[in-house]
Order: structure tokens, then sequence, then C-alpha cells
């Protein structure tokens, strides 16, 4: 079931994805029901790489455990998971 983000900006949305990845939970029905929500407000899969991949290479970046957190967020921003975790084609 998605989750409702309602009128929620590309900030909020990309502060919450931030707060999964700092707190470990990033390959589930949430984060994925939260990049949905992003997608469906007009937010592109491009943007969504690049502030994950600039969190792991800036604020995470001495920590091994958050880049690979950030990393599963990515697999599903970049659609390298199984197909119900998808959120781009």
């Amino acid at each position: 079931m998605e989750a409702d983000y309602g009128a929620m900006t590309e900030q909020l949305i990309f502060e919450k994805l931030k707060s999964f990845i700092e707190k470990g939970n990033c390959f589930n029905y949430e984060t994925r029901d939260l990049l949905i929500a992003y997608k469906n407000a007009g937010g592109t899969q491009q943007r969504a790489e690049s502030y994950v991949t600039s969190l792991k290479e800036t604020i995470f970046a001495g920590n091994e455990v958050l880049k690979d957190h950030a990393d599963d967020a990515l697999d599903i921003i970049t659609g390298f998971c199984t197909p119900d975790f998808r959120v781009w084609e």
C-alpha cells in the first residue's frame, strides 16, 4: 500500500529519505513508497539519484555502514532491484 505524503515538498521528501538512510531502513516498501510519492509529484529519477549520491560522497563519506544504506536506496532509485520495488521504468 502506498503511503500518502500529500503536499510534501522535495526538500521534505529528501530529508525523510536521508532519515531512512541514517536509520538503516532503506530497502523496504516505506522507502519505495516515499520515492513513488516523489515521482508522482513530478520528481525525477536523476534528481533522486543525484541527491543520494551526494549524501554518500559528502555527509556519509566516512561511514561505510551509512554508505551501504544509501546504496540500498540507490538500488530502488536506479531499478537495480526486483520489479515490485521499482519506481522508475
